[in-house]
């Protein structure tokens, strides 16, 4: 802590010998100053490498650090952002003096990430290029070990450089730069080090991402405090559910609804915490069921599992976590929840939490396969109804089961509908599942409704899909 704190005193800007840049490190410079857009490895749609990025790599990878170190002086921002990327690449050893004065002017620059073009701070892409390092470089060990030293050094520097550095909190605490101070509050794990700091930041401040860092030091004369803090407070109980918050989150019971009180409350994991939720989701709207299901997931027990399957039954709100727990831990209660939920005509909504994203197109595919083990006797009748009222990409892993079990005692619910006005997708889909019998009749089933319904699905990519499909079945529709 001392070496940062003196680097920060001490520190005014980068000083370099001077000298001029080699002409191939100058016409780089100017190409990337050119275009003035800090590009990522991949952009657009087809997360495309651009010339860029590739001019970045001949920077970082033929400039010397006297020259990097001496373009973070340069006018353009973009040139800023690269040079400061290689010093980090290349494992310069006083990242934490760039960051300070990154922090101090504040700097903004235009960046490409994927789709997404931005106006960022520069302190706030330097520092994720240092904490991402392992996504942009193959880290060995030692690498490794040198990134995370970093990146407690940069965290000190965010925590402490308002004190310190005087900078201005409009700057460090701005919006964009938020960021900055969550993940350092993030990163901080109760660290002994920096507990006052913490409490300052959560007592003081009020910041959100401080109480939870203040909340994981679990220090009993916190709690009094703590409690203070009111509803902002929730957060952080569900870091330190020590049962002298029980009373205080009682009280509550009536008035919040919030995500971060069912966090609170479901971190106790209890009985009594199980009594209290499952009267509160009496009185719940749909969003604040989502809330509750996200809480009761992300604090998973037992005591937990039949209000879960309760909210999916009634509300079909669920995500891929609580599923498969659920199937692992109670198989076949979970299969009779599991049908019945798929019964109703409630609309799916189906949760990705924690950045699983794509993970709720395999919800359906491993409830079925449950259904199928502990209650197929209402097999049939649970895909029959939702081959009816399943829509676009959700009848897809319906069609998928049936197919793949050859469930041929669907062909009326499948032939209805068929006959019913649906999308390109869902006509393809349906048409498949039902070719996949391999019945004469069927056949000659589809081919009618199919030309009957030209107009629903001949038109673009669909017309060549379509035909191919028919194809291998020996039919025609011109």
């Amino acid at each position: 802590m001392r070496q940062i704190i003196l680097i920060i005193l001490t520190f005014t800007t980068f000083q370099v010998i001077a000298q001029k840049l080699k002409p191939d490190i100058n016409n780089l410079v100017l190409q990337i100053e050119k275009y003035n857009v800090l590009e990522s490895e991949h952009v657009g749609i087809a997360g495309e490498t651009t010339d860029q990025y590739r001019n970045f790599i001949k920077l970082r990878d033929n400039a010397t650090n006297d020259e990097l170190l001496m373009l973070l002086n340069h006018e353009n921002s973009v040139v800023k952002g690269y040079s400061s990327w290689a010093l980090v690449d290349n494992k310069y050893s006083k990242l934490s003096e760039i960051l300070v004065e990154f922090l101090r002017t504040g700097e903004t620059v235009t960046s490409q990430s994927g789709c997404i073009v931005s106006e960022d701070n520069l302190s706030r892409m330097f520092y994720s290029r240092i904490f991402y390092q392992g996504f942009h470089n193959k880290l060995n060990k030692e690498d490794s070990l040198f990134y995370s030293q970093q990146v407690r050094q940069l965290d000190s520097v965010i925590l402490y450089s308002e004190r310190i550095q005087q900078i201005d909190s409009a700057i460090l605490f701005s919006s964009n730069s938020l960021y900055l101070l969550k993940r350092a509050l993030e990163n901080n794990n109760a660290n002994p080090e920096t507990y006052e700091r913490i409490k300052e930041l959560a007592l003081i401040d009020k910041n959100h991402s401080a109480i939870v860092a203040l909340a994981k030091y679990q220090r009993k004369d916190d709690i009094p405090k703590l409690i203070e803090l009111g509803n902002k407070s929730f957060l952080g109980i569900a870091s330190f559910p020590d049962k002298a918050f029980w009373s205080f989150l009682k009280a509550y019971q009536t008035t919040e609804k919030s995500k971060h009180y069912f966090l609170a409350v479901s971190s106790f994991q209890n009985l009594e915490a199980t009594n209290l939720l499952s009267e509160v989701y009496l009185t719940l709207n749909s969003a604040q069921i989502a809330y509750l299901g996200e809480a009761l997931t992300k604090n998973y027990c037992s005591h937990y599992q039949d209000l879960l399957l309760e909210i999916w039954k009634n509300n079909k709100i669920i995500d891929i976590i609580a599923t498969k727990k659920l199937i692992k831990d109670c198989p076949e209660k979970a299969a009779k929840y599991f049908a019945n939920g798929l019964l109703t005509n409630k609309k799916f909504n189906f949760q990705e939490l924690d950045y699983n994203y794509g993970s709720k197109d395999t919800i359906l595919s491993l409830m079925l396969d449950n259904i199928k083990l502990y209650q197929k006797d209402m097999l049939l009748k649970v895909c029959d109804n939702n081959i009816q009222t399943a829509k676009f990409t959700d009848l897809y892993p319906i069609l998928s089961f049936i197919e793949e079990n050859k469930m041929s005692e669907t062909t009326n619910a499948l032939i209805a509908r068929v006959q019913e006005k649906n999308t390109a997708y869902e006509i393809f889909h349906l048409t498949k599942t039902l070719l996949s019998f391999n019945n004469d009749e069927t056949k000659n089933i589809v081919a009618t409704s199919l030309i009957e319904k030209k107009e629903d699905w001949d038109w673009g990519n669909w017309s060549e899909h379509f035909r191919e499909l028919l194809k291998s079945h020996d039919i025609k529709v011109d």
